[in-house]
């Protein structure tokens, strides 16, 4: 009798791997077929979040100041051009205030040096013509404070002149006197000269002494 053959059993993957490829392809035919042809009948409600397209606007003054009234709200809409707040205008009108007053300042003094620069005997004070209205305090307050300064400066300048006309007289005379020393001087030494001459020929005919030439001489080397 021959022994009953045992069966072995079967270890191969390949059977399970194309069950299961199977399968899977199944679910997705019936899956996708089902969303295909079903309708949705109900809203689905999640959270989430919802942003504006423009951000809020940060408004700032170039002058700044002190704020007297706000015309808007929080979460007004504004247009362009609309006037959205008012400043109190105190501090604005005493810087405006301020530059007139410098803006007069400026063209006196302007004028002032422009009759100095020609050397004027008094100040034409001609102002252009200005976007705004200058007082007449503010004129007569610049005004006399160029007309004080220019007074001063050409009484100083009036002083170096006189001073400076005072050292070139001074000078012109020292010169003057030089001048006569010189020639003084010019016509002695001539005039020695011509007493050595005469004295050289008397010696030498024994006329006059050897005395008095020498004494000739030393003159004419003291010059």
């Amino acid at each position: 009798m021959h022994a009953p053959k045992l069966l072995k059993p079967e270890t191969s993957l390949r059977g399970l791997i194309t069950v299961a490829g199977l399968s899977i392809f199944l679910l997705i035919g019936v899956v996708g077929g089902w969303a295909a042809t079903t309708e949705i009948s109900g809203a689905v409600i999640a959270s989430g979040r919802v942003d504006v397209a423009g951000k809020p606007k940060v408004v700032q003054s170039l002058d700044g100041g002190v704020l007297s009234e706000l015309a808007v709200r929080n979460g007004d809409t504004v247009q362009a051009g609309q006037i959205i707040a008012r400043l109190d205008p105190t501090f604005l009108q005493i810087n405006l205030e301020m530059a007139r007053t410098r803006l007069v300042d400026v063209l006196s003094q302007h004028a002032r040096l422009e009759a100095e620069s020609t050397d004027a005997k008094e100040i034409s004070f001609d102002f252009p013509s200005l976007p705004f209205e200058v007082t007449q305090p503010e004129k007569i307050k610049a005004i006399a404070g160029q007309q004080a300064i220019f007074a001063t400066r050409a009484k100083i300048r009036n002083g170096l002149r006189e001073r400076m006309e005072s050292n070139v007289n001074a000078i012109g005379t020292q010169t003057k006197g030089i001048t006569e020393q010189v020639e003084a001087l010019e016509q002695q030494i001539m005039y020695l000269d011509k007493d050595l001459q005469s004295a050289v020929a008397l010696v030498a005919k024994g006329l006059s002494r050897q005395t008095q030439l020498t004494q000739i001489r030393r003159q004419r080397a003291a010059l």
